[in-house]
């Protein structure tokens, strides 16, 4: 449920959103436009994925890296500006800096290269978010809890971490059932975007997601490398 102040904050304004050719992505950018904001959306090319990184890594990491770095210029010259990564799975570490791509160790016992990322992509936006304190631009973390979308759909037994791989064809059963509405998931995202609450927050912090908005905050996990702040979370 959105608010009047929420559709002003967006009406006009212009949003990327990646990944947003389906899923969470998808319903954000929805969620987005539905608020007034002229929203552009970026999907993957496979065909230009190919470059010789692990495309976990990749994707979670190496891509919202360049593209963020290539936009902060273009951010705060229409500063107030804002940049919300989406976490996911269970992003706890630690941080494993000789092994960022998964070459030692890709899945394991509760560990797996997509927690990995995600936590590499959390303490990144953290960083981010010191670098850029007082230039208007605001660097936020979403975490939309768990949701039915194609790519969790799609995702094979074998991916997950063995201690969890008993109860994976339970999720997999249910899951199009109990989290079909993958609306709610893209209520954090939506929420940290479009609401005035979150227009500047103090650097090295992050913000809720997690509907229904406003969100929690919750700590950062101590593999970031900064316990002190917040992150959101539902």
């Amino acid at each position: 449920m959105t608010t009047a102040v929420e559709e002003d904050e967006m009406r006009g304004k212009r949003v990327l959103v990646t990944g947003g050719t389906g899923g969470i992505g998808m319903e954000t950018a929805r969620g987005l436009a539905r608020l007034g904001a002229h929203v552009i959306v970026v999907g993957r090319d496979a065909r230009r994925a190919e470059d010789g990184v692990e495309k976990t890594f990749a994707v979670n990491v190496l891509a919202p890296f360049t593209l963020t770095r290539s936009l902060v210029p273009l951010l705060g010259a229409g500063a107030p500006a804002r940049v919300i990564n989406i976490t996911g799975g269970i992003p706890r570490g630690p941080i494993d800096l000789g092994d960022l791509q998964g070459e030692k160790r890709y899945l394991g016992w509760t560990f797996s290269q997509y927690n990995h990322t995600k936590v590499i992509m959390m303490a990144m936006s953290l960083t981010l978010a010191e670098r850029v304190a007082g230039s208007g631009i605001t660097v936020n973390v979403a975490y939309p809890g768990h949701a039915s979308t194609p790519g969790n759909r799609a995702l094979p037994v074998r991916a997950f971490p063995l201690a969890y791989r008993p109860v994976a064809p339970l999720v997999r059963l249910l899951g199009p059932v109990l989290l079909a509405d993958v609306g709610k998931a893209a209520r954090s995202s939506v929420h940290l975007a479009s609401s005035p609450r979150w227009r500047a927050s103090p650097a090295g912090t992050s913000t809720p997601t997690a509907g229904p908005p406003p969100g929690r905050p919750r700590p950062w996990t101590s593999a970031t490398g900064r316990p002190s702040g917040s992150c959101a979370r539902g």
